[in-house]
């Protein structure tokens, strides 16, 4: 369980229940002579004092702001010596709700936070296809929409969080509060920026079913179902060296790290890119342990599984070419990708023996591309045929 006052240094500030906080304040008020002395016991202004004691702030005559307390000050409070010991460790219990110096807030919080997978998941998608700034709120960005679903039901272990859903983007994008990655941050030593744990030995000592929460959420985001195994791919080598190792703690055999060959982008920077391979042998223990929400990768991965556990070695080929004919017929287009997983082949091989010999045949023909990045090609009936072939 992660207590809000674990971590009293962090940048968050709490808002108490109104009748809870006057009392706690004023019983701070009467242990060190009023409210002057309790602002030079926090060294702060007379003025912040008096606004936390009423949880408003006035701007203006017409505008008035909920006023936030600093965590850090709540702490220090509950080092003076109140009769009641209970108002003193009932104070998470009264957080109504919580935010970092500005922006979204976490409201109806559920304190302290749980421990379980969910938050794992979270902290691995934060790392995968996450973004954080020191001026800006930090948002998980992903195309599938399965996987934005997952992280903002995930959020609900921190209470009820406000978040925002924006399609503004090129890859939509959710933005949730500030306070959550200042809070992940200190409990797990993550540096978020460079998407690195500071001191991995915390999560290699974490439960087996959490560790496994955590590789689902890195897989989601990073990895990729090719014809015959599972890769994963980053820019951040130590990503893939934790990975790796928390693979290896799970009896997952996986291949050594390489780097694709550098591409140059049309600003004129390098991209460099590692990767490693899961060994087909252990497909099947990643499937039980691990596994993907993405949907797609889901798919692909049991089709490779199931591929291998076929009980026919050689094909028959007037079958193959009517699976393909009649999935078309269908679908109207298919990738080669889409087609394996029906006749359990391989892409490389349907293209091969296959799909470029009824193109020739002129049975099928490309139409073009899927879109999205590295788009592979799309197929579909040349004319109306005779599906008896």
């Amino acid at each position: 369980m992660i207590s809000l006052f674990d971590f009293p240094e962090t940048k968050i500030y709490v808002l108490l229940e109104e009748e809870f906080r006057k009392l706690f304040f004023s019983s701070a008020f009467d242990i060190i002579g009023g409210r002057k002395e309790l602002a030079k016991f926090l060294g702060v202004g007379y003025t912040a004092v008096n606004e936390w004691f009423h949880g408003y702030k006035k701007r203006s005559k017409n505008k008035i702001t909920v006023q936030y307390c600093p965590i850090k000050a709540i702490k220090r409070i509950a080092t003076l010596n109140f009769k009641d010991v209970n108002l003193v460790n009932d104070v998470e219990k009264h957080i109504t709700s919580y935010r970092s110096w500005s922006g979204a807030c976490i409201n109806k919080p559920i304190l302290p936070i749980s421990e379980n997978y969910k938050l794992l998941n979270i902290i691995a998608h934060i790392l995968g296809d996450g973004s954080f700034t020191e001026h800006s709120m930090p948002y998980f960005s992903n195309s599938y929409e399965e996987l934005r679903k997952e992280f903002i039901k995930n959020l609900n272990i921190f209470g009820k969080v406000e978040y925002l859903e924006s399609f503004s983007s090129e890859t939509p994008r959710v933005f949730f509060p500030t306070a959550i990655i200042h809070i992940l941050r200190k409990k797990y030593k993550i540096d978020f920026k460079n998407k690195n744990f500071l001191d991995s030995s915390i999560i290699f000592n974490l439960p087996k079913d959490l560790i496994c929460s955590f590789l689902k959420g890195i897989f989601d985001d990073e990895g990729y179902v090719s014809d015959s195994n599972v890769q994963i791919c980053s820019s951040k080598k130590k990503l893939l060296f934790l990975s790796r190792e928390l693979l290896n703690r799970l009896d997952i055999m996986s291949s050594k790290i390489f780097r694709y060959q550098e591409h140059y982008r049309k600003d004129g920077s390098i991209s460099k890119v590692y990767y490693f391979d899961i060994y087909s042998n252990d497909l099947e223990k990643f499937q039980n342990l691990i596994n993907f929400t993405h949907p797609k990768k889901r798919e692909f991965l049991e089709s490779i599984i199931k591929r291998k556990n076929r009980k026919w070695k050689y094909p028959n080929s007037n079958s193959i070419i009517n699976i393909i004919l009649n999935e078309l017929e269908k679908n109207k287009t298919m990738t080669a990708r889409d087609l394996s997983i029906k006749t359990m082949l391989s892409a490389r091989n349907l293209r091969k023996n296959y799909l470029y010999s009824m193109e020739r045949n002129n049975l099928i023909t490309r139409f073009g591309k899927r879109r999205g990045k590295g788009g592979a090609n799309l197929w579909k009936l040349n004319k109306q045929i005779h599906l008896n072939y």
